[in-house]
């Protein structure tokens, strides 16, 4: 069948993961938390080994600790983004560092995606990487003219009809996070609330590609919002926004389903780099949705076939006469039904019919 043909498909890929620690017990702790049937785990020692394993392996995501001997988690970043092929994998620069310690501009400016801070939470760690597991498999089943779109270094497209709300009852960061968005997201358009009851209004009236929302407002907390926005827009990724540093609230918030837990003071390259990945998940998202749901006729009729030769066969077996004129045409027009919707100009039905073929 053509829908186990998919899951068969995405199953059958699997996704590596590159771990770089100088730290043994380190490298097995992360490997104990990434562990999966759809990914495989690589570990290297050294910046000098991670290089090596990229030169002839594609990794969805690479953990790159900062504080190494010999080069260190930075230049190890600054040399992977120098290669063409992967100028666009996601790094994410692990230290024991506090925040207000480290250098969190520097790390961005040599193209880390995010950060995580010792000792890290296993749901953090895998809710991060999840998501760049999710997506590697899904630009491998697209197939590769999307990957070279990425590599000549063209910004994320964003649907036509993507929005962003950003739900906070501080006017000052109203004011300021959408002038900081536009500049490293110029394409980005984003609606301001005050109030979460404002927001919920807009969840029945607007589709939204991602949603920024603080944890502490009066009447309504970002908890209840988050899951206003799972009941409203199940597919729109929902980043909570906290002034507090307390480890189990952003724990709680992982847990709740949120996309991030965004820590206030905000670095502004930070929040534009998680943004762009909210907006990639929610395209995918909505790509596997519209694909789901054009499998569903197309797995009827196919269904229906099948169902209508087995008859035919039997029947032929046991009367040995000739097929029924009624039930002949009905197939064609079953089989001619089915070449139609594969022969759509929908760019959906051609990547699906493309899977199905592969």
């Amino acid at each position: 069948m053509i829908e186990t043909t998919l899951h068969q498909a995405i199953k059958a890929h699997k996704v590596k993961i590159l771990v770089v620690d100088d730290d043994q017990a380190n490298l097995k702790a992360f490997e104990a938390i990434l562990d999966g049937p759809d990914r495989m785990v690589m570990t290297a020692r050294s910046g000098e080994e991670a290089l090596r394993i990229l030169l002839h392996d594609d990794v969805a995501a690479i953990l790159l600790d900062v504080n190494m001997p010999g080069i260190d988690g930075y230049e190890t970043a600054r040399l992977i983004r120098a290669r063409e092929k992967n100028r666009d994998t996601p790094i994410i620069l692990v230290t024991a560092h506090r925040r207000d310690e480290l250098d969190i501009e520097k790390g961005y400016a040599l193209g880390a995606v995010d950060y995580l801070f010792r000792p890290v939470a296993a749901t953090i760690v895998k809710a991060k990487v999840n998501c760049f597991v999710a997506l590697a498999k899904h630009r491998t089943l697209m197939g590769q003219e999307e990957r070279r779109d990425r590599r000549s270094g063209e910004h994320l497209a964003l649907p036509q009809d993507t929005r962003v709300l950003i739900v906070d009852d501080d006017p000052a960061l109203l004011e300021a996070l959408p002038v900081s968005l536009q500049l490293r997201i110029p394409s980005l358009q984003m609606d301001l609330c005050e109030s979460p009851q404002d927001a919920v209004e807009r969840l029945g009236t607007f589709s939204y590609g991602a949603i920024l929302a603080d944890i502490k407002m009066p009447n309504q907390d970002g908890f209840a919002l988050l899951r206003e926005a799972q009941a409203h827009q199940p597919l729109t990724p929902v980043l909570l926004m906290t002034g507090h540093t307390e480890p189990s609230l952003t724990t709680r918030a992982i847990d709740a389903g949120a996309f991030a837990c965004l820590q206030k003071p905000f670095q502004r390259d930070e929040v534009a780099a998680i943004i762009k990945r909210a907006l990639e998940l929610y395209s995918h998202r909505r790509r596997q949705t519209d694909l789901q749901r054009l499998l569903k006729p197309l797995v009827t009729q196919v269904t229906e076939l099948e169902n209508l030769g087995l008859v035919m066969a039997g029947e032929m077996d046991r009367t040995a006469l000739p097929l029924d004129s009624m039930r002949l045409d009905k197939m064609k027009h079953l089989m001619q039904d089915i070449l139609v919707l594969l022969q759509s100009e929908s760019e959906l039905v051609r990547q699906l019919a493309h899977v199905v073929r592969a």
